[in-house]
C-alpha cells in the first residue's frame, strides 16, 4: 500500500502541476475524447502570451469552469475504484465512505487546487463594475455546481466547510467594491516603487485656471483669519506652487487619485465611503512605502532627497485643495443616486 500511495502522490502532484493549474488559470482547454472501452483526455495549451486578468471577460472565466467540471466528471468515471482488490467494484459503496484511488487523489490535492483556482481565477473573474445582467450570475452558478460536484464525488470532503461559499450572488457586491479598492491600493504601491531620480519640472498653473469660487472662498478665509479688511485682494500667485522638479511617479500617483475621485463621484454612497476610505490609504502608503524602499537612495543621495521633499510638498500642496475640488461633485451624485 505504500508503494501504491506513492504512485497516487506521484499522479496526483502531476495532474495538479501539469493539468489542473494550466486549466484553471487559462493556460489550457480539456476535450473528452471516448475510444472504445477507454477515454483519452486532451489538454491544449494556448500559444504565444496568455490573457491577462485584466483583459478576460467573465464568460472566458466560466469556460474555465465548464472545462474543469468535464474533466472531474471524466476523472471519478474512470478513477473511482476500490484500491483494495478483494473489493468488489460492482457493489462498491458510492457513499465515500471507503477510499478510493480518485478520493484518495483529493485528499492530497483537493487543498492546493482550491487555493489555486480561487486565486487565479475566482477571484479574478469579479468584475471591478457591473456586467451585462445574467453573465455574473451565471458564472456563480457554474461554480457552485461545480463545488457540489466535487463535494458529491468525493473529491472534497463532505464535512469541509464551502471553499467557494464566498462567491454568491448577495456577496458580489461587496466583493465588487473591494477588488475595485484593492486594484487602485496595488496601483498606486507600484507607482510608488518607481525610481525617483525619474523627473520633470512643473511649472505654476495659468492664473486663469485658478480664478473659482474655491479660490475666492480661500482667499476670503485668508482676509478674515488675518483680520483684514474683506474688501482687500489677495494676488493669487499666493496659491500657486512653485517652479520645481518633482519626481514623474508623483504626477502619476495625482493622476491616479484623480482617476479615483472620478469613479467617487459616480458612485452611491457604499462604495463612495470605502473609496474615500482608499484614498487616505493610499496616502497613508505613501509615507510608509516611498522612504522605506528608497531607503539606500535617499541615505546616499542628497539630491534625490531633496527630490522626494519637492514630491512630498507637491502632494500637500494638491491634497489641500482636493476636498475642495470634489466637494461639489460628488454632492451631485449623491442627489442623483437619492
Amino acid at each position: 500500500m505504500d508503494a501504491l500511495g506513492q504512485e497516487i502522490s506521484v499522479f496526483s502532484s502531476y495532474l495538479l502541476t501539469e493539468v489542473l493549474k494550466p486549466i484553471a488559470r487559462g493556460l489550457a482547454t480539456v476535450n473528452i475524447v471516448n475510444i472504445l472501452n477507454y477515454v483519452q483526455i486532451q489538454v491544449e495549451f494556448k500559444s504565444g502570451p496568455g490573457l491577462t486578468a485584466q483583459s478576460r471577460s467573465v464568460q472566458e472565466y466560466s469556460v474555465i469552469i465548464e472545462n474543469l467540471i468535464m474533466l472531474f466528471n471524466t476523472l471519478y468515471s474512470y478513477l473511482h475504484f476500490h484500491l483494495d482488490p478483494e473489493v468488489n467494484h460492482e457493489t462498491f459503496d458510492e457513499t465515500h465512505n471507503i477510499a478510493s484511488f480518485y478520493t484518495e487523489m483529493g485528499s492530497i490535492i483537493a487543498e492546493p487546487f482550491v487555493t489555486d483556482l480561487t486565486q487565479s481565477c475566482l477571484n479574478d473573474a469579479i468584475p471591478t463594475t457591473p456586467c451585462k445582467t445574467g453573465v455574473l450570475d451565471n458564472f456563480l452558478e457554474l461554480v457552485q455546481n461545480f463545488e457540489m460536484i466535487l463535494k458529491d464525488t468525493g473529491f472534497l470532503s463532505v464535512d469541509q466547510s464551502s471553499p467557494f461559499g464566498d462567491f454568491k450572488k448577495e456577496n458580489m457586491n461587496t466583493m465588487m467594491i473591494n477588488k475595485k479598492c484593492t486594484m487602485y491600493l496595488e496601483q498606486a504601491r507600484g507607482i510608488m516603487k518607481k525610481p525617483l531620480q525619474v523627473m520633470k519640472q512643473v511649472e505654476p498653473r495659468d492664473v486663469s485656471d485658478l480664478k473659482n469660487a474655491t479660490l475666492n472662498r480661500k482667499i476670503a478665509e485668508a482676509i478674515q483669519d488675518e483680520g483684514q479688511d474683506p474688501n482687500n485682494s489677495l494676488c493669487v500667485n499666493l496659491f500657486q506652487f512653485p517652479k520645481c522638479f518633482v519626481s514623474e511617479s508623483t504626477l502619476e500617483l495625482l493622476d491616479l487619485t484623480q482617476a479615483l475621485l472620478a469613479d467617487l463621484c459616480t458612485q452611491q454612497d457604499t462604495v463612495c465611503n470605502k473609496l474615500c476610505h482608499t484614498l487616505l490609504n493610499i496616502f497613508i502608503m505613501y509615507c510608509d512605502v516611498v522612504p522605506l524602499y528608497h531607503q539606500k537612495l535617499l541615505d546616499k543621495t542628497p539630491e534625490v532627497s531633496a527630490l522626494l521633499h519637492n514630491n512630498c510638498m507637491y502632494v500637500a500642496h494638491h491634497l489641500c485643495t482636493l476636498s475642495d475640488t470634489y466637494r461639489e461633485q460628488v454632492a451631485k451624485s449623491q442627489q442623483t443616486a437619492d
